[in-house]
């Protein structure tokens, strides 16, 4: 059985819909299904991560601040040759063929 829908539209026109009973019924039970979720992990999820953020933040900015101080010093070098970290590659082989 169909449930006939009947609406008026800004400029005037009547727009008529049949939405079938299984379909309300669907949507109704979709929503129940899907929004009380949603709802509780908007409050119970969201603020804590939110709150969590400038804590950690700050946190991981300290963290990396005193890697950097406690990093070891790099030794001197002689100038013009590269730094240490430069690792030379070998020659390239030749293919035979």
């Amino acid at each position: 059985m169909a449930r006939t829908v009947v609406r008026r539209r800004r400029d005037g026109i009547l727009r008529i819909a049949r939405i079938e009973r299984w379909r309300v019924l669907w949507l109704v039970v979709g929503g129940l299904c899907v929004v009380p979720p949603l709802v509780l992990s908007a409050v119970f999820v969201l603020p804590p991560i939110i709150l969590a953020l400038p804590p950690m933040t700050l946190g991981l900015a300290i963290w990396i601040l005193f890697r950097r101080l406690d990093a070891p010093e790099a030794p001197p070098r002689a100038a013009g040759s590269p730094p240490a970290t430069v690792i030379p590659l070998a020659p390239a082989r030749r293919r035979s063929g």
